[in-house]
C-alpha cells in the first residue's frame, strides 16, 4: 500500500473525534474537536507508518507497545481538548467524561490498528493475537470503570467533609458572639466574618451565616453547584453548644459524613420531614 497510514488513520480519526463530540462538545467550542484532530492525524500517522516498517510485535512486549503507542496519542489529543476546555465548567463529571472518552476511542482504536496491520505481519507474529488484544483491552476498561466511580465517592466525600471543615470558624465565632450577647449574629458581617463568598475552599463556594443558629455551607460545581448543608446550633440546659447538620440539598446522602448523615435523618424524622 503506498500510504499505509490511510485504512488505520482515517477511521480511527472518525471515531475519536464522533466520541469526543459526544461526551465533551459541551465543554468546549465544538470547532476545537477537529482542530486538535489534526495533531491526531500526524501522531497516528507517524506511529502507523512505524508499525508498517518494523518489526516489533512478535511477542508480548511488542503487544503492550501497540496498546501504549496508541493510549499516549489519545492521551495527548484529550489533554490538548481539556486544555481548551471552558474553564467555569469545572467538576468532576467533567472529568470522568473526559476518561470515559479516552478509554473508549482507546479501545476502539486499538483494535483497529491491529486488524489494519499487513496480513505478512501478521502471519509473522508468534505471541499475541486478535483475542488477546481484545482481551487487554477489556480488562483495562472493567478496571477503569470500577475504580473511577469508587474514586468519584471518595472525591465526594473529601469535598463535604472540606466544608464542614472550614465552617468550624464560623461556628466559634457563632458561640463567642452567643456568650456575649446571649443570642446569635444574623449575618457574616454582624459575626465579623468576611461576606460569605469571601470563605471559599476547594470546593466550598461560601460560608453563610444566617439567623437563629445556623451556618449555611455553599458548594461549587465540583459536587453540585449552590448545594449545601445546613448546621444548627443545639443549647442544653446549661446553654452548652453543640452543632447538628439539619438540611442538606442537591448531595447525594450517601456521601454526606455519617454523623452528619444521622442527624440529618433525625432532624427529618423530628419534624416530619421527608428525605429527598
Amino acid at each position: 500500500m503506498r500510504y499505509p497510514f490511510v485504512w488505520p488513520v482515517i477511521p480511527s480519526l472518525v471515531v475519536v473525534m464522533v466520541i469526543a463530540g459526544f461526551y465533551i462538545c459541551q465543554y468546549m467550542s465544538p470547532m476545537y474537536i477537529p482542530m486538535i484532530g489534526i495533531v491526531y492525524f500526524l501522531l497516528m500517522s507517524v506511529f502507523v507508518v512505524f508499525l508498517n516498517n518494523a518489526k516489533c510485535i512478535r511477542n508480548q512486549k511488542g503487544l503492550a507497545h501497540l496498546l501504549l503507542g496508541v493510549l499516549l496519542i489519545h492521551a495527548v489529543y484529550f489533554i490538548l481538548l481539556y486544555v481548551n476546555s471552558k474553564p467555569y465548567q469545572d467538576g468532576l463529571e467533567k472529568d470522568l467524561n473526559y476518561l470515559y472518552a479516552l478509554g473508549l476511542s482507546w479501545v476502539l482504536c486499538s483494535i483497529w490498528v491491529w486488524l489494519c496491520l499487513p496480513k505478512k505481519y501478521l502471519e509473522s507474529c508468534k505471541g499475541p493475537s486478535l483475542l488477546e488484544l481484545c482481551m487487554t483491552n477489556f480488562l483495562v476498561f472493567i478496571v477503569v470503570m470500577f475504580t473511577v466511580p469508587n474514586y468519584a465517592d471518595y472525591t465526594d466525600r473529601t469535598y463535604i467533609s472540606e466544608g464542614i471543615a472550614i465552617a468550624t470558624a464560623a461556628k466559634m465565632v457563632s458561640a463567642e458572639f452567643y456568650e456575649k450577647e446571649k443570642r446569635f449574629p444574623n449575618d457574616n458581617k454582624e459575626a465579623g466574618l468576611p461576606e460569605a463568598n469571601k470563605i471559599v475552599g476547594q470546593s466550598v463556594k461560601a460560608i453563610e451565616i444566617l439567623s437563629r443558629g445556623k451556618i449555611k455551607i455553599i458548594y461549587n460545581n465540583k459536587l453540585a453547584d449552590n448545594a449545601f448543608i445546613i448546621l444548627e446550633a443545639i443549647l442544653d440546659d446549661k446553654d452548652k453548644i453543640t452543632w447538628q447538620c439539619c438540611e442538606s440539598h442537591r448531595l447525594e446522602i450517601k456521601m454526606i459524613p455519617v454523623n452528619c448523615r444521622r442527624q440529618i435523618d433525625d432532624f427529618n424524622s423530628q419534624n416530619n420531614i421527608d428525605r429527598p
